[in-house]
């Protein structure tokens, strides 16, 4: 494995992690695991990790694929990327805001999502993490 590849793994979980409960954390890393293997993806793959830090730099299709694989197993999403609302507030206001969280999934979800799921899912998921005004 390459070593940058594992220090940059590391350090993000680790700083990931302290944001997230540990019901979400275990939840994120179910549907993770999951879609790693779906997509194909190298257990040494650092897309997950960029995926559960809110990444929006790394933008490829392989990436998008990944949000929207994870978002849609989480109920983020529909299988089409369009949003649901209900199930992101109620799974990020575990120890957050309620009001912050429902008026940022309000925004984003009202937003220009894309023609395919994978974009609907990477651009709710860019939105989201842009412009959140709360620690993850």
């Amino acid at each position: 494995m390459n070593l940058f590849v594992l220090f940059f793994n590391v350090a993000c979980l680790a700083a990931c992690w302290a944001g997230y409960t540990d019901n979400q954390w275990n939840q994120l890393q179910l549907k993770s695991e999951k879609c790693r293997k779906q997509l194909q993806l190298p257990e040494d793959s650092d897309i997950p990790a960029r995926a559960h830090c809110g990444d929006v730099t790394m933008a490829t299709e392989l990436f998008k694929k990944f949000v929207h694989c994870e978002s849609s197993s989480m109920g983020f999403v529909d299988e089409n990327g369009l949003p649901i609302k209900k199930t992101l507030v109620d799974f990020m206001t575990e120890g957050h805001n309620n009001t912050l969280v429902q008026e940022l999934v309000d925004r984003c979800a009202g937003g220009e999502l894309g023609e395919q799921p994978h974009e609907r899912a990477f651009n709710y998921y860019k939105c989201f993490w842009t412009q959140k005004k709360f620690e993850v």
